[in-house]
């Protein structure tokens, strides 16, 4: 007679986040990321998301096969062992209601502005002292998870890095990816589009999100040019096409560490307020070229950086070295692994 085995209950993990028009996409797609990981552990997750958002993802999120639940205390899941929140808009005020429902709380966070109730904090990009900046924002004992080592980065990246790290640099560039986010309300991808469209022997690579507020338009900019724009619409081949291009024209967000795992060189602004010290703080590491708020540079002065760049080989491989040197792909176990060894 067999000994009856005692199913153990799958962990419980709660996911707070939101997507929209103005908020971008990613910091669902970053969450997506560890939520996999997580499932791939035998935990169950549930996403809490305002879904009347215009641009919200909930659709995507329930098409992974996650569930989908109001931003509400009362939707956490009983027997919550983590709540994961990534939103700007949250702090201790949410925050220490929830502990009436999870056990833990993480809060995943880059701008250190306002106060948490957090057993562990989540800052993937780079500053001085990183902890120093939130000393007096969390509870004692919080752990903190600093750094690029800690990026969450879907499994392609890591997987692509090798194939990357022999990129050869043409000067010119013959290919240009281009990405400012899944939403891109500001319309810098026409920008960019408009600057590069025309330099001889350049193709361009354009990424949007499906719920993009200007991909009509763009649309058009494609179809009227299908030799020199290739248009990617919520593509999952990020690390493929990051791999084949020479030059990224991109947005200081969370693409950046994905750009950085690949070494892929990258000409970079700042379309949002939280991208400025990010933008600034890797240039100042040498890993991509930062050309500040896109607001400050029209399309003539973008052309030219562009040439420049181009025809730098030198510079280039110089900030993709620098740039490998700082993510090597593995960030998101990294995390799941801490979430799961403390539970």
């Amino acid at each position: 007679m067999r000994p009856h085995r005692l199913r153990v209950p799958a962990k419980q993990i709660a996911v707070r986040v939101d997507a929209s028009s103005t908020i971008g996409t990613g910091h669902v797609h970053r969450c997506l990321t560890l939520a996999r990981l997580l499932r791939e552990a035998d935990c169950n997750v549930t996403f809490l998301m305002d879904t009347t958002l215009p641009g919200q993802m909930g659709e995507r999120v329930a098409r992974e096969g996650f569930a989908v639940a109001p931003p509400l205390h009362a939707a956490i899941p009983p027997n919550t062992d983590w709540l994961i929140l990534d939103h700007y808009t949250l702090d201790a005020a949410w925050e220490t209601p929830a502990r009436a429902y999870a056990r833990r709380i993480m809060v995943i966070d880059d701008l250190a502005n306002r106060p948490h109730d957090a057993d562990m904090l989540l800052d993937q990009n780079l500053h001085a002292a990183p902890e120093v900046r939130y000393k007096n924002l969390t509870p004692p004992g919080c752990l903190f998870l600093c750094g690029a080592a800690y990026a969450l980065l879907r499994p392609e990246f890591a997987a692509t890095r090798a194939a990357s790290q022999q990129r050869q640099y043409n000067a010119p560039a013959t290919r240009a990816l281009i990405t400012f986010g899944g939403s891109d309300a500001d319309n810098v991808t026409g920008k960019a589009v408009a600057a590069l469209l025309g330099l001889p022997g350049l193709h361009l690579d354009v990424v949007m999100g499906g719920g993009a507020v200007h991909l009509a338009a763009i649309k058009k900019i494609a179809a009227a040019n299908p030799a020199a724009i290739t248009l990617h619409i919520d593509t999952p081949h990020m690390a493929a096409l990051m791999q084949t291009a020479d030059i990224a024209l991109a947005a200081a967000g969370t693409t950046t560490w994905e750009r950085c795992c690949l070494g892929l060189p990258s000409l970079v602004l700042a379309i949002a307020d939280n991208q400025l010290e990010l933008g600034q703080n890797v240039h100042e590491a040498g890993a991509h070229q930062y050309l500040g708020w896109h607001e400050n540079i029209n399309e003539q002065a973008l052309r030219a950086a562009f040439m420049g760049y181009s025809a730098n080989a030198a510079l280039r491989a110089a900030q993709s070295s620098k740039a490998l040197s700082l993510v090597d792909g593995l960030g998101a176990n990294r995390v799941a692994a801490a979430l799961l060894n403390s539970l």
